[in-house]
């Protein structure tokens, strides 16, 4: 499970700017907002998560009906980190990985196998 969290967190792009709550996102963030990014891991287990502009996302496992969801925020670093509530077994918060930006209908693949593409509206 944690393979499926971790991919949608390096789905994004590097950036080093930091959110204050009233800042205008970063374009890596703000591609995501209304849109899915949906991760197939390398086990082949997909999830779906939803990112909003208050720093909230939350998501769903489809093929276990698990869903999950917390607050995100970008650290010094420009890494996205996300904190579940409840943390999903085999995580830990914050989880954060680096950030990468993408376009809507973009579709990419990750180091580790795993399969993301970024697809317009909830789904």
């Amino acid at each position: 499970m944690r393979a499926f969290l971790i991919g949608a967190a390096l789905a994004l792009a590097s950036t080093g700017i930091a959110l204050a709550e009233d800042a205008v996102p970063p374009p890596a963030m703000a591609a995501l907002f209304g849109n899915t990014v949906i991760v197939t891991d390398a086990k082949g287990i997909e999830s779906h998560t939803h990112y909003t502009a208050d720093g909230k996302f939350e998501g769903v496992a489809p093929a276990y009906s698990y869903h999950y969801q917390g607050t995100w925020t970008l650290d010094a670093n420009g890494q996205l980190c996300r904190n579940f509530d409840p943390v999903p077994p085999g995580v830990t918060n914050p989880d954060c990985a680096p950030l990468t930006q993408h376009a809507v209908g973009d579709s990419w693949t990750d180091a580790d196998g795993a399969k993301g593409q970024l697809v317009a509206g909830v789904q």
